[in-house]
């Protein structure tokens, strides 16, 4: 499998500390250095780009060090990042009022549907429909916390772990792993995993509600951006039309790329 530039090797696990830098410094910057970190974020990726692309350019030259930058940017970087900010965009033009939202068999039922819709609209589109909801239903409580805690673990993760749409899983989809390979292999642990969760959830939620003044009067369901339904469909349509869809491919600065993932 190639790896590192053109050469079929399996590269020593001394090649993955850039990337486990990028993870640790996502993870731990905003926590122990957050002004540095909000002001020079684009820095801190860039030097651990050059942690893994200079090294490649000592060892096997410029040229093969450029070529896999660039076929990481065409062929991952780009389609990750437009399928991430398509998602977000179109769910952030959905807006839910009202339901049943604010007591722990409502907020329940919330992170349940926002857990299965991860797997339809990404793991981003569902949580920046689903986020402003919950916590304007439980505006009158005073511990929430455990609120984003769950509503991250279910809708921000767990939740995108049944389709490409993920879409972490999108990278392994764009490396050929079959669209429903997700659905058919972890389907079983995802509901395992998830129904687990809200169970303890709505214990906790139940617990932390106690004592708590009751939600006040609550408006009918209704939704606004029905228009972007119909974007949301497209932009699902455009992924899976990649599984199914092979027209040839195009060279581009010595990358082939397939038709269908320039679509």
């Amino acid at each position: 499998m190639q790896l590192i530039g053109p050469i079929e090797v399996i590269p020593p696990l001394i090649w993955g500390i850039p990337f486990l830098g990028v993870l640790g410094s996502i993870a731990l910057l905003p926590m122990l250095m957050p002004r540095f970190w909000h002001r020079r974020m684009g820095a801190v990726a860039l030097f651990w780009v050059l942690a893994m692309a200079v090294p490649q350019a000592l060892a096997q030259g410029f040229v093969s060090a450029a070529g896999a930058v660039w076929h990481a940017v065409l062929l991952e970087y780009l389609p990750f990042i437009s399928l991430l900010a398509a998602l977000y965009v179109v769910g952030g033009g959905i807006l839910l009022r009202g339901g049943p939202w604010g007591t722990p068999s409502g907020n329940t039922l919330l992170l349940a549907l926002g857990t299965m819709l991860a797997g339809v609209m990404g793991t981003m589109g569902a949580s920046a429909v689903l986020i402003h909801p919950l916590l304007r239903a439980n505006a009158h409580r005073a511990r929430k916390l455990h609120l984003v805690v769950f509503f991250v673990v279910l809708v921000g993760n767990a939740g995108g772990a049944l389709s490409p749409l993920g879409p972490p899983l999108y990278v392994g989809f764009l490396q050929g792993v079959p669209f429903l390979w997700p659905l058919l292999n972890l389907g079983p642990i995802f509901l395992l995993l998830s129904l687990s969760l809200l169970a303890v959830f709505w214990l906790l939620d139940g617990f932390f509600a106690r004592g708590e003044k009751p939600p006040g009067r609550r408006d009918p369901f209704h939704m606004r951006g029905w228009s972007n339904i119909g974007i949301l469909a497209a932009v699902v349509a455009t992924v899976v039309l990649q599984s199914l869809w092979h027209p040839g491919t195009v060279v581009l600065l010595g990358v082939p790329v397939e038709w269908e993932r320039l679509l």
